[in-house]
């Protein structure tokens, strides 16, 4: 899963950029239901006991249509003309994440605010673990710039978004490896859980390009955390 090799040595990084001109940053908040599932909503100064996802993403995207049929059993089917029923916007590009899955055990947190977030945590209000990612951005400085988070507090969120920015401004640089991949979708489609999970199987099978002057693939690797609704 990676791009075409073919083309590696012949699309510098700047063209590359240049054909994702779409830049988002993003703070999401959902809830565990019992089954498992994550239901995304408006973000909130106070969270009860329960589980919680808060995800801050960056992302440098363009917007490919894909077409796609589903039957009354919800089972979608992705075609190469527009003579499907709809079109969905799938976002292809590259980004950074930092993600925290949390457990509030008592009081209220605010999780709309990473630093209130630590210090819920080193107030022993909530718990939970931390994650850095990057999303098609790799490379030897970009390894070593991605931090190591032993615990969440306020300075270690501190030291993971400074690492974040850092990583942002290295983008364009020679050595930087950019690898543009699917990172998600628009869910204007509904929220049918059936009709979400067969969508991202079809697309995962799915050949997303976009053209620079020669083509590149983008990478279809994605999971349920990858979807976002824009709308």
């Amino acid at each position: 899963c990676i791009r075409d090799r073919a083309f590696a040595d012949q699309i510098d990084n700047a063209l590359i950029l240049a054909a994702l001109p779409d830049e988002t940053m993003r703070l999401a908040i959902g809830s565990y239901s019992v089954s498992g599932g994550v239901s995304y909503g408006p973000a909130s100064s106070s969270y009860s006991k329960g589980e919680y996802v808060v995800i801050l993403d960056y992302t440098k995207c363009t917007t490919v249509p894909v077409y796609a049929l589903a039957d009354e059993n919800n089972r979608v089917t992705i075609l190469e003309d527009n003579d499907a029923a709809g079109v969905v916007p799938v976002y292809a590009g590259v980004g950074l994440r930092l993600k925290a899955n949390i457990t509030v055990q008592k009081g209220s947190v605010n999780l709309g605010s990473l630093i209130a977030l630590g210090a819920a945590v080193e107030a022993n209000q909530a718990s939970g673990s931390l994650v850095v990612q990057t999303l098609g951005i790799s490379g030897e400085s970009i390894s070593n710039l991605l931090p190591m988070p032993s615990e969440i507090s306020v300075s270690t969120i501190q030291n993971c978004i400074v690492a974040l920015g850092s990583i942002k401004a290295k983008m364009h640089e020679e050595d930087t490896q950019i690898t543009p991949r699917i990172i998600g979708f628009n869910t204007s489609m509904g929220t049918n859980e059936v009709l979400t999970t067969s969508f991202v199987n079809q697309l995962m099978n799915h050949n997303a390009r976009i053209h620079l002057g020669q083509e590149i693939n983008f990478i279809d690797d994605m999971d349920e955390d990858d979807t976002f609704d824009d709308g």
